[in-house]
């Protein structure tokens, strides 16, 4: 069994990923009965629980993806540390040291290719949709909001999605070949993203998706993984939200976040 196999079998990221969404509908509810009490009117307002001018509230928005996030993730590890039998170590999903030099050189061109790959089909496609995210998650009503959304976005996000579909779902179906586990890995990615994303940038996001498994294959970590996929949400972020000082304190929070899971990851060992 390579770096990159583990034991539990690939279908296993189906009931976790019900899971989640179940996890994430349930957080939403809860959130949405708050808002009910607390807000008035349907009308865009300043303040933590602001109200978006059409769509779901940012409130609801924020609690049902983090929901989900850590959902995939506890999952996800009580799922593969019955399939192991043992304590299961930081390394089975990935958090293992990786090469510093290289893995900045693959997450340059990753990215590059991935903006590649985008703006080509953008331009195929003639797509002109684009995230609306002060609209989405409230950026724009209050710092609360900012600070909240950054994290979850720049933070949260990278490093929970990639403990499950590259740690968890790609490792699991490696034993069936790196391009098959690449290629299944990247859809199922892009689907997850669904509900987030423009539909016209899920084939984009479906590239990405390949391209953070081949990056986590080179390497052998998870970590330069996590990096790509912070520098796409943090350019993402700043850019939807429209304050270009946003990306580095993203990439920042998330370097710093990483950095932590590092020191602790060695210790996630066999007892």
């Amino acid at each position: 069994m390579s770096e990159t196999e583990r034991p539990w079998p690939a279908w296993a990221a189906i009931p976790v990923a019900l899971l989640a969404l179940v996890a994430g509908g349930i957080a939403a509810g809860i959130v949405t009965a708050i808002h009910a009490k607390v807000g008035d009117t349907p009308v865009h307002q300043p303040g933590t629980f602001g109200v978006a001018l059409h769509g779901t509230p940012p409130a609801i928005t924020f609690a049902g993806t983090l929901a989900q996030d850590l959902v995939l993730v506890i999952a996800a590890v009580w799922w593969a540390t019955v399939a192991m039998g043992r304590r299961l170590p930081g390394a089975a999903l990935g958090l293992r040291p990786a090469p510093i030099r290289a893995s900045m050189v693959l997450v340059v061109i990753g990215y590059a290719v991935f903006i590649l790959v985008s703006a080509l089909w953008a331009s195929a496609m003639n797509l002109k949709d684009h995230e609306n995210i002060p609209v989405q998650l409230g950026t724009h009503d209050s710092g609360i909001a900012l600070f909240g959304a950054a994290v979850l976005t720049c933070v949260i996000a990278p490093i929970c999605e990639e403990l499950f579909f590259r740690g968890f779902l790609y490792g699991a179906l490696r034993k069936y070949g790196v391009a098959i586990a690449a290629v299944i890995t990247g859809l199922a990615f892009g689907g997850a993203h669904v509900a987030s994303a423009p539909i016209g940038f899920l084939v984009p996001l479906a590239v990405l998706g390949v391209i953070l498994c081949l990056v986590y294959e080179r390497t052998g970590s998870i970590y330069p993984s996590i990096g790509l996929h912070a520098l796409n949400n943090s350019v993402a972020f700043g850019v939807g939200d429209g304050r270009a000082w946003v990306i580095p304190v993203g990439l920042a929070m998330a370097a710093a976040t990483v950095y932590g899971i590092s020191r602790v990851a060695p210790r996630l060992s066999t007892a």
